[in-house]
């Protein structure tokens, strides 16, 4: 419930951000990371205050053993959003 929340706020801030971020998630679930990576890069250099592909960003990094990366992408997640606890979850 929670990031379908986000998603829909993410689409009303920037609808091709948002489109982006979408189609990371869909490339994640797929196995498809690097396809991911780049479409999340994308959308949160299109929209820097969307804390959903920030978000997937950083589950993105760590399935590719890129702690570091991960760790940078959830800490902006909840700058952006102190109260996503997916994210927060991310850098424990």
């Amino acid at each position: 419930e929670y990031a379908s929340r986000d998603a829909a706020e993410a689409v009303a801030l920037n609808p091709q951000a948002a489109w982006l971020a979408n189609q990371g998630v869909i490339w994640s679930r797929q196995g498809e990371l690097g396809k991911a990576v780049e479409c999340f890069e994308l959308a949160v250099r299109k929209d820097p205050r969307n804390s959903f592909a920030f978000r997937g960003l950083g589950f993105a990094r760590l399935r590719q053993n890129r702690p570091d990366e991960a760790a940078k992408a959830f800490e902006r997640a909840t700058q952006i959003d102190s109260l996503d606890v997916e994210a927060l979850g991310g850098l424990v």
